[in-house]
């Protein structure tokens, strides 16, 4: 009997953690953690840390807000964190892009990015407030600003040209990258996207190549959609002030006006609302439009007013 608690006591004072691989420990840190920040400041605990850690192949990094406001200093800051911390994961097949949204920001907006093989569209919705529908009538659940002001205008922007950045960028600065999920830090939106659906992009060579041609060589177009009100009968919901933006990149974006794409992906659970919402305002009558289009910096730019 001494001799088996000898033993027993031998085997858990014993440091098996020598005992691990290095696969199994790899496994064990992905798992404990995916968040890459956290997994660079793991580097600092062991040389052997150091070495394994970098050979994790999945993880999360979260974006703070930069300093800079002017929109190509605001992209460079993000990039520049970005690619800071992937030099020290040079095995990263799959990446979770985390952007953090100001707190001031009202949860007022949703988007959506969809990505084909050789077009890009994404949409933000953005509404004034937003009721419940129900027997007894309307309450509100949910409200914003009055107005969609400069502030919110530019988040809308960055909301539809963002991805398509973002995809140039990590297949230029890091082609090992496979896969990409794209999330803010309020849930308002996601999009998911392979390298392998980019296509050529041995015309960009740096940062600021990127930023120039972010618009697919100006094969871009535009459209703003202002709705007063929107009755939503699916999901039970009436919105007000509601200001949809779409940007479209591909051959023939000025002329085609169909999102399709857009229209026919996969909208989750949480999503029912955004894609109800935008099915609606999509295919509103024609006699129901008032239409503005116009050229600008080689954009096409169409303006549309639901009555």
């Amino acid at each position: 009997m001494d001799r088996h608690g000898n033993e027993f006591e031998d085997f858990a004072n014993e440091d098996l953690f020598p005992r691990l691989t290095d696969d199994l420990l790899i496994l064990i840190l992905s798992m404990v953690s995916g968040d890459l920040k956290f997994l660079c400041q793991c580097m600092l605990i062991s040389k052997r840390f150091a070495l394994l850690i970098p050979l994790i192949s999945s993880g999360t990094l979260s974006i703070p807000l930069p300093e800079y406001r002017s929109q190509f200093e605001f992209f460079k800051g993000q990039v520049m964190y970005v690619d800071k911390a992937l030099r020290s994961f040079w095995n990263i097949r799959s990446l979770h892009l985390e952007f953090v949204e100001e707190e001031c920001e009202e949860s007022i907006l949703q988007w959506k990015a969809v990505f084909g093989s050789n077009t890009y569209t994404c949409a933000c919705l953005a509404y004034n407030s937003i009721t419940k529908l129900s027997s007894t009538g309307a309450s509100a659940i949910a409200a914003g600003s009055r107005t969609i002001n400069n502030t919110k205008t530019g988040t809308i922007f960055r909301h539809i040209v963002d991805p398509n950045m973002w995809r140039i960028f990590l297949a230029v600065g890091h082609p090992m990258v496979e896969s990409v999920v794209i999330t803010d830090s309020k849930r308002q939106g996601k999009v998911y996207f392979r390298n392998s659906e980019l296509g050529d992009t041995r015309t960009y060579t740096n940062l600021l190549d990127v930023w120039n041609n972010r618009f697919a060589e100006r094969r871009t177009s535009f459209k703003f959609v202002e709705v007063p009100e929107l009755r939503l009968p699916k999901s039970g919901f009436l919105m007000k002030g509601v200001y949809l933006a779409i940007n479209k990149i591909g051959e023939h974006s000025a002329e085609d006006d169909k999102y399709d794409d857009l229209l026919n992906c996969n909208f989750g659970p949480e999503e029912n609302v955004f894609g109800e919402a935008l099915n609606l305002i999509l295919g509103t009558p024609e006699d129901r439009l008032v239409v503005r289009g116009r050229y600008a910096h080689g954009f096409y730019i169409s303006h549309v007013r639901i009555i």
